[in-house]
């Protein structure tokens, strides 16, 4: 995805009468009773092409794809509120944008200070399109969306339902075994680039016993999830041992050869996969919501009380493909940023931020045709959900490497 520049054009918005010389109205200044409007200063208004990526202002961006757009804001001093059909995006008091709110499916704030409007707020939850807020490391702190158009209660009935049958277990070795399975295809991505013959091999060696425990998940049966969870995790802890193995043996490699192996350098990549986490953590909770699942109701990933399990679920099939592919490679290229006070800075949340969207811009072939890997996670949603309910199979997502 590339990134684009707005250009410094500043066109009349259709239905405004010509303004004087130098004057640009925009539609919420038109007067009540004379129809005439206030001049106001205002960027242009232009789409980006799908998969392609406008900057309107430090910090605010829109990515579009097939049938609508991402807002997202960053930018300290933002405000972002509602006129007639449209958001009207502001810094400082100024007027930069206005985009139309039926394009939009979704607006992310990534940082504070950005005010938005209680009146906007109103108006994205009942055209469906979901507000996210974003903590520094790119967790999803909250989702805004109607309840009225999730709340499917039959769904999150059988949801609860479940945890007591044979359906929590089924669902836990699906999203295990496609963990399993994309962290091996992984490292067979990366162990073909390796020029040490030893530690190529002994990538090639982890690979295989991740394997060898995803065969492991696939014999275990038992009548309800309680009664197999802590063998799944135990299972699930010791391949994540083994792919963090291999992990270091791959960037080490690279590392070494650029003189970067040291304690700053090994968390700054660990703060850089835990803030692509968080992003693809909000994608999937989005799309469960829209498929009427409760986020917090996770089948494999019981946590703490707060913790949004069934995403830690589901986005288990896309961590390796979607967050962890596009982040090593460019480490083992020697993109590695600094951290400022113990945190990523601004333009390595920036980077990373644009690395996942265009991982969920690129398409995969899914059930017999090509789909955005955002809307492969909308479907397998909307699968579960069917599954839950008795209407279906649920087949785990296998990304093509």
């Amino acid at each position: 995805m590339q990134a684009k520049i707005i250009p410094k054009v500043y066109p009349m918005p259709l239905g405004i009468s010509p303004a004087p010389a130098g004057k640009i109205y925009h539609p919420r200044q038109l007067a009540l009773f004379t129809n005439t409007p206030d001049p106001i200063p205002i960027g242009i208004h232009w789409e980006p092409n799908e998969g392609e990526e406008m900057i309107i202002d430090a910090g605010i961006s829109i990515v579009k794809n097939k049938n609508s757009s991402q807002l997202l804001i960053s930018g300290s001093g933002t405000s972002i509120e509602k006129s007639t059909d449209q958001m009207i995006v502001s810094k400082k008091g100024k007027i930069i944008y206005a985009f139309p709110l039926h394009q939009l499916s979704e607006v992310i704030i990534s940082s504070t200070g950005v005010l938005v409007s209680s009146e906007l707020i109103v108006d994205l939850c009942q055209r469906g399109i979901r507000l996210s807020l974003l903590g520094t490391m790119g967790r999803p702190l909250a989702m805004i969306s109607s309840p009225l158009l999730t709340a499917i209660s039959a769904t999150r009935r059988e949801q609860i339902m479940a945890f007591g049958d044979q359906r929590g277990v089924e669902v836990s070795k699906i999203v295990l075994s496609a963990k399993l399975y994309n962290q091996k295809k992984l490292l067979l991505h990366f162990h073909k680039k390796i020029k040490d013959s030893l530690r190529a091999e002994n990538v090639y060696e982890l690979a295989q016993s991740i394997e060898a425990i995803r065969g492991k998940v696939k014999k275990i049966t038992a009548e309800r999830i309680d009664a197999v969870r802590a063998v799944l995790i135990e299972l699930e802890q010791e391949a994540e041992r083994m792919y963090w193995e291999a992990i270091r043996k791959i960037i080490d490699q690279k590392l070494e050869f650029l003189g970067q192996v040291n304690q700053q350098t090994t968390e700054s990549i660990r703060l850089m996969l835990n803030y692509g986490r968080g992003l693809l953590y909000s994608q999937v909770w989005g799309a469960a919501l829209q498929a009427g699942l409760e986020p917090f109701a996770g089948f494999l990933h019981v946590g703490q009380p707060g913790s949004i399990s069934l995403v830690l679920d589901l986005a288990e099939e896309f961590v390796q493909p979607v967050v962890d592919l596009p982040i090593l490679s460019h480490v083992s290229l020697g993109e590695i940023r600094r951290l400022q006070n113990g945190w990523l800075d601004s333009e390595t949340r920036k980077s990373i931020s644009q690395k996942i969207l265009d991982r969920l811009e690129s398409t995969q072939f899914y059930e017999e045709r090509e789909y955005q890997i955002r809307s492969i996670i909308q479907i397998q949603s909307r699968h579960l959900a069917s599954f839950l309910r008795g209407e279906g199979r649920y087949k785990p997502f296998r990304f093509k490497w």
